[in-house]
């Protein structure tokens, strides 16, 4: 985007060939420590060579650790957007103002520079010591935040140009700048067509933007949209809006085989879907009947599984949350993605838009004139709501870590808020690597700024033990808490979509459903008020990546109307919903969906 045409490379490329074939070197973040013996390093004769590398984060604490410095944990973890004073002076800075906002996710610092090094960027922990967030000697840069997390970083762009133009002295590629996305989509199709190989292409179309511009890229012979029993009440709704956009598409109804659907991983079996509650396995089980599905119907269509390849409209977040990376194999899994499930990988399928972001696949969308309600629709799951259904075997429940929450309401014992560490877990990401903690829920005054503050304060403070935190809409007490077995039983999803559907009438009653880039609305199986009732969560969030996102709040980014009148709503009108929270956390901590 800014010009330059790149690679993605494996981290231990040798030092030669770099020199020999490239101008600068950026390394990215890890969530490896670079001070384990079994540390991921670039090769050490990268730092002899006079070629311009930016470290990002990990990058950075692999060069300080090269060049003599010291790398440790230290008793706090940064995770979100942190505010770092900068030498405005250094080329690197030149033109960005002093005082920095950039992502920060990482429980790793530099603690000792470099001889030779420079501080070029620093700020106060919470805890009072002294952070690095860049350093740099001659043509050798590293910063502990994340440029290329435009979203979070918001000179991100200035930060890459600087480093371009005026550390590698290189000039940005004109031609390549303004023919980039028509010499994408040709060089796209090309793949599709080389990949395809006289084979016929089979697509799961869902109606998000991911699968829309897959399947216009590559026009495949046969389109379904599977119903797997837990999608929106809006099919008929896809897949008229998909013929607009010349993609024919067969609706198959799979919600029995979904639900009865088992998986077996390392000897055990796991089913059926409506029992299961671990995320991983939920999602793991629902790729591989997603795979069932598509090799049932290539046998319907008369093809040998030879005859016929699998396109899918996997994206570059999608790959790297599911620990798949383009340059080496040095990435976490933060959650499974249901078409990225070893089963998938296996039919070795198709997927043209697996090195770009979402924003990029829009832009890419644009460029094919695909229109804008197609493109700035909210992504929806492939697994549906099934991923939004927290379960609960019985009515006994144990709160982990239940130190912490004694902890949590002596640090508010001085502010209004109440406080309540719950009995359910949820996914989250920090440093590159999963998470798996408890949530804690907040009651009190609609103070927006606090909260706000809070919801990044908690997970910070008692790293390890919570990862996200939500606060109570409607008027029961947090005290009153108990458990209600909960499964993925049908009167749980009528439950759900009824309180979707009324957020999501509300969304376009405000006119905010491009404004709110995702929604999620999630079912816990938790009751405040009377035995054998549930909660439900509501989790707007903006973004252009979603590789973070920012949690949308009241007065801030949204009408207050529209959370209060959402929140009362599904109060009103959905029996057994006993209260209504909003999600606070950014990503990171927290991932976008609560599975």
């Amino acid at each position: 985007r800014l010009g330059y045409p790149s690679d993605v490379l494996p981290l231990g490329t040798p030092a030669e060939y770099l020199r020999n074939n490239y101008s600068a070197i950026i390394i990215s973040g890890s969530p490896a420590s670079s001070h384990n013996e079994d540390a991921p390093l670039p090769d050490p004769r990268l730092w002899e060579e006079n070629i311009p590398v930016l470290g990002i984060c990990y990058g950075m604490q692999a060069m300080a650790q090269a060049y003599g410095g010291r790398v440790a944990k230290n008793g706090v973890r940064e995770d979100g957007r942190v505010t770092t004073e900068i030498s405005v002076e250094h080329a690197l800075f030149r033109g960005i103002r002093k005082s920095f906002t950039g992502l920060f996710t990482h429980g790793d610092f530099v603690v000792e520079s470099p001889l030779g090094f420079e501080v070029i960027g620093s700020h106060e922990l919470t805890d009072g010591t002294k952070a690095f967030s860049a350093i740099a000697k001659g043509n050798k840069v590293g910063v502990q935040f994340h440029p290329e997390v435009f979203d979070d970083t918001p000179q991100g762009y200035e930060l890459f140009k600087n480093f371009f133009v005026n550390i590698a002295e290189l000039e940005p590629d004109e031609t390549f700048l303004h023919e980039r996305l028509t010499s994408q989509i040709e060089q796209k199709r090309a793949e599709i067509r080389k990949k395809a190989n006289g084979r016929q292409i089979v697509a799961f179309m869902s109606g998000g933007v991911d699968s829309s511009v897959a399947g216009t890229l590559a026009q495949p012979d046969h389109a379904f949209y599977i119903d797997n029993g837990y999608m929106r009440d809006e099919d008929e709704g896809i897949i008229e809006y998909l013929a607009t956009i010349g993609l024919n598409v067969e609706k198959i109804d799979a919600a029995e085989k979904f639900a009865e659907a088992t998986v077996t991983i390392d000897g055990i079996t796991y089913g059926p879907l409506k029992d299961v509650s671990d995320p991983q396995i939920k999602r793991r089980l629902i790729g591989k009947t997603f795979v069932d599905v598509q090799n049932d119907l290539v046998a319907r269509l008369g093809l040998r599984a030879d005859e016929a390849v699998l396109l899918q409209g996997t994206n570059a977040a999608d790959r790297i949350e599911s620990g798949y990376s383009k340059g080496d194999s040095h990435t976490a899994v933060i959650k499974t993605h249901h078409n990225l499930v070893p089963e998938a990988r296996d039919l070795d399928p198709i997927e043209p838009l697996d090195d770009l972001f979402k924003d990029e696949i829009r832009a890419l969308g644009y460029a094919l004139g695909l229109p804008t309600d197609v493109l700035e629709r909210q992504p929806f799951p492939g697994p549906g709501l099934a991923i939004r259904i927290l379960h609960a075997k019985s009515d006994e429940y144990e709160i982990p870590a239940t130190e912490k929450g004694t902890e949590i309401q002596a640090l508010l014992k001085n502010t209004p808020f109440d406080a309540r560490l719950l009995p359910v877990r949820s996914v989250g990401v920090g440093g590159d690597e999963r998470s798996h903690l408890s949530a804690v829920a907040l009651a009190g005054p609609d103070d927006w700024d606090n909260l706000a503050w809070l919801a990044t304060e908690l997970p910070g403070r008692f790293k390890g033990s919570i990862n996200r935190v939500i606060y109570a809409l409607t008027d029961e007490s947090l005290g009153n808490l108990s458990v209600t077995p909960t499964d993925a039983s049908q009167q749980v999803i009528d439950t759900l979509k009824h309180a979707d559907r009324i957020v999501f009438e509300e969304m376009r009653a405000f006119e905010l459903i491009q404004h709110i880039k995702q929604c999620p609305v999630v079912l816990l199986p938790l009751s405040f008020g009377k035995p054998g009732e549930r909660s439900i969560v509501l989790r707007p969030v903006t973004t252009s990546t979603f590789m973070t996102v920012q949690a949308m709040l009241p007065k801030r980014d949204l009408p207050e109307s529209f959370i209060w009148q959402s929140a009362s709503r599904i109060a009103r009108e959905v029996p057994g919903v006993s209260q209504v929270f909003l999600d606070l956390t950014n990503k990171p901590p927290a991932t976008t969906e609560w599975e």
